[in-house]
């Protein structure tokens, strides 16, 4: 696990997701089949100008395999499952890219914002991770312009940023990009954790989660066994230790 940036901190693991699981989400998104981004303006869904991928979004619980990758990345970042937004899955073709943009709300936006989104109830977006699927070997990865960093998209890897200041306002430094592959497709995986719980309550959570206690050891068996050992949680807390570093 490597840190690359303190505020906002930026930190990258190889090798969490191991290349069958990757392959196995890739074959999951194409089978529940790909659509346009969209997004709420004004009341009405119109599609993202700025990201030109296609993808599908899907909330914990969905999907028994997915879920144990949900469970096993929260554990990493040292978030509960019931702080994240529904997740996406994307490919981006030749071409296709996310241009410069914040994770989090800016304090503009959070009051146009339709209830849906669970504003008041989840706060903002403190934390994102993005696991890449698959490797791109021209283009495609994730650059933060106005720190001058650049993230490689290579399979299995997890790319951890924090979106927010000390004072729980979008950093500047967190605007980031998803660069279009030259060849070939990018596929990756995102999960956006918001400050306070927004899917569910913790007792709904907890309920859910002992239901299906013995079919998700199951499941979780295609995630490497590596990231669940506590010495990684264990480094990844000491790495972010200083209070600027990750604004959970």
């Amino acid at each position: 696990m490597i840190k690359y940036n303190n505020t906002p901190s930026i930190v990258v693991e190889d090798n969490v997701l191991s290349p069958a699981l990757c392959e196995h989400i890739i074959k999951f998104a194409e089978n529940k089949g790909l659509a346009d981004n969209l997004i709420n303006h004004d009341g009405k869904y119109i599609q993202d100008k700025a990201r030109t991928s296609k993808g599908i979004f899907l909330s914990y619980g969905d999907n028994k395999v997915l879920d144990g990758v949900i469970e096993a990345l929260s554990d990493m970042c040292g978030l509960p499952p019931a702080r994240l937004e529904p997740i996406s899955i994307q490919r981006y073709q030749p071409g296709q890219e996310y241009k410069p943009h914040y994770d989090g709300f800016l304090p503009e936006e959070m009051d146009k914002m339709p209830e849906s989104s669970r504003i008041k109830e989840g706060g903002n977006r403190c934390v994102t991770m993005i696991a890449y699927l698959n490797d791109v070997q021209d283009g495609g990865g994730t650059v933060f312009p106005v720190l001058g960093f650049a993230n490689q998209a290579v399979q299995g890897r997890v790319l951890m940023f924090g979106n927010l200041d000390e004072n729980k306002v979008v950093h500047p430094a967190s605007l980031h990009m998803g660069v279009a592959p030259s060849s070939g497709n990018k596929w990756i995986l995102t999960l956006w954790f918001r400050e306070r719980d927004v899917i569910v309550k913790k007792k709904e959570l907890k309920k859910e989660l002992s239901k299906k206690s013995s079919v998700t050891r199951i499941d979780k068996k295609p995630v490497d066994r590596d990231l669940h050992e506590k010495n990684v949680y264990e480094e990844f807390k000491k790495i972010t230790a200083d209070r600027g570093s990750m604004p959970l």
